[in-house]
């Protein structure tokens, strides 16, 4: 129960982080491209919370979850940069896009090689 919350919790700050109206002058920049690195760790967050949702809370197979969080994942990832075209004081930006990307592929990736040390593990 408290990892199904943890996904709806996630989701919703993602899609408040994502699209937040920005504020319009400069920000404090900590590293270079700081943006990208919570672009792509916001999304593999998210894929590897939601491939739980589907797989353990929701009962679907294994690969139709992986299918399904990747799916998810892209539509996400799509529409919040789409949306930011029209948000104020922010900004569509390709690169963005594909950190996105980059993060869900990182967590289906992640959580496949997880899968294989614990089959090895148990062995």
């Amino acid at each position: 129960m408290l990892f199904r919350v943890f996904s709806y919790v996630w989701l919703a700050l993602t899609l408040y982080v994502l699209l937040k109206p920005g504020l319009g002058f400069e920000e404090v920049v900590f590293f270079r491209h700081e943006d990208k690195v919570a672009h792509f760790g916001l999304f593999l967050n998210l894929t590897l919370l939601w491939y739980r949702e589907f797989a353990i809370n929701l009962g679907i197979e294994h690969r139709k979850s992986l299918l399904a969080v990747v799916v998810f994942g892209v539509i996400i990832a799509g529409f919040t940069e789409v949306l930011q075209k029209y948000i104020p004081n922010r900004g569509m930006d390709a690169i963005d896009f594909i950190f996105n990307l980059l993060g869900v592929f990182s967590g289906v990736f992640f959580y496949l090689i997880l899968e294989k040390t614990k089959q090895y593990l148990v062995k």
